[in-house]
């Protein structure tokens, strides 16, 4: 079974001459009879079938070897029209090119000569077929000039680069967000849009992200796939760890306010913190007047006050509660730890509030002289 080219008459009382002339561009080919121009014909690629054994033999003669040929594929019809004279039957492809059409005719003709033998990757040319090998044999033979970032792609390490130079592309057209990579700026449009495309499958999450799907099910499931190499500390994010080996096995606290002594290794947490200067409670209530500087407060509001829920129990006794910080409380009750102590004199307290009673009452002079050195 052949492919041969043939013409086909376009009836000029159903279709306009100019629709059917438009100029396609000479193949890549060094074949004089390929290089063909659509006037009043439109060209359709069909099969044509072999009725005698002299045209198989004829097929298979030179150099050729018969029992590598495989059986051809159909070739998608070419559907000439003034808006998508070139269609590809496999997929949604369209262009106005007869090169471009050809060169993407490759990647279904050809695709088991660019397949991965270790998985299903199938590159449309040997350059991407090779690139990806890399990543099962290891390989990354492109490297950052300024660090020791290395990748296999080139579009990866182009992207790495701006991380250095501060380079933001992509901006948004209805903000000032600017970003490095494109698919951040898909993501942020979605802030404008409400767009949240991920949702739970236990609960009633969403999210806009695939990675805040992914770590809100290991509240479902349990899963703390971080964990500190210094102590026992686990955690669910990444970040969270991070925090944690700033705040715990370093004194670093790169965020500090400078308005007071405060020192954070969060800048998030700093955010939340100069609220308490600025008075703003951006997060309120739907249902009475409460308002607060951090939404996780404004959850547990709801949860305790409105819903009248308390998740919260001491294995002791039978208090309940709807905070974690306040069962933690609440447990010194029973353990009598005193965490927070005076720097002037042994009092200890259970609570911060206790050591913040006690300074004010006992150590008013020592507090406003150091606030004056200062």
């Amino acid at each position: 079974m052949t492919l041969t080219a043939v013409e086909q008459e376009v009836d000029s009382s159903h279709i306009i001459e100019q629709e059917c002339s438009i100029p396609v561009d000479d193949y890549d080919n060094d074949d004089a009879d390929d290089q063909q121009r659509l006037g009043n014909f439109c060209q359709v690629f069909v099969k044509e079938e072999l009725h005698d054994e002299e045209k198989a033999e004829e097929e298979c003669s030179g150099n050729q070897d018969c029992s590598s040929v495989e059986n051809e594929q159909e070739m998608p019809t070419s559907i000439c029209s003034k808006d998508e004279p070139f269609i590809c039957k496999f997929c949604d492809f369209t262009c106005a090119r007869a090169s471009s059409f050809k060169k993407h005719l490759s990647k279904h003709t050809t695709r088991n000569s660019h397949s991965c033998e270790f998985c299903d990757f199938i590159g449309s040319t040997a350059s991407h077929l090779k690139v990806h090998m890399f990543k099962h044999i290891g390989k990354k033979p492109l490297s950052c000039e300024l660090c020791e970032f290395k990748t296999c792609n080139s579009t990866l390490l182009k992207r790495h680069m701006r991380s250095h130079t501060g380079e933001k592309p992509f901006s948004c057209e209805l903000c000032d967000f600017k970003c490095a990579v494109k698919g951040s700026l898909k993501v942020h449009m979605r802030t404008h849009t409400g767009e949240k495309p991920y949702s739970c499958e236990l609960c009633d999450f969403k999210c806009t992200e695939k990675t805040y799907l992914t770590a809100h099910m290991r509240r479902h499931t349990g899963e703390k796939p971080f964990s500190c190499k210094l102590c026992d500390y686990t955690s669910r994010y990444a970040n969270c760890l991070k925090i944690h080996v700033i705040k715990k096995h370093s004194d670093k606290k790169p965020f500090a306010c400078e308005l007071c002594d405060y020192a954070t290794p969060s800048a998030s947490h700093l955010r939340v913190h100069m609220r308490i200067h600025s008075g703003e409670k951006p997060f309120s209530c739907e249902f009475c007047g409460y308002q607060c500087r951090q939404a996780g407060c404004l959850k547990k509001h709801i949860i305790t006050i409105h819903n009248g829920e308390k998740p919260f129990s001491c294995e002791l006794c039978g208090y309940k509660c709807g905070w974690l910080s306040s069962l933690k409380r609440h447990i010194r009750t029973h353990t009598g730890e005193k965490p927070y102590s005076c720097e002037f004199c042994g009092f200890k307290g259970s609570q911060s509030r206790d050591l913040k009673s006690h300074m004010k009452k006992i150590h008013s002079r020592e507090t406003s002289s150091m606030s004056t050195s200062k």
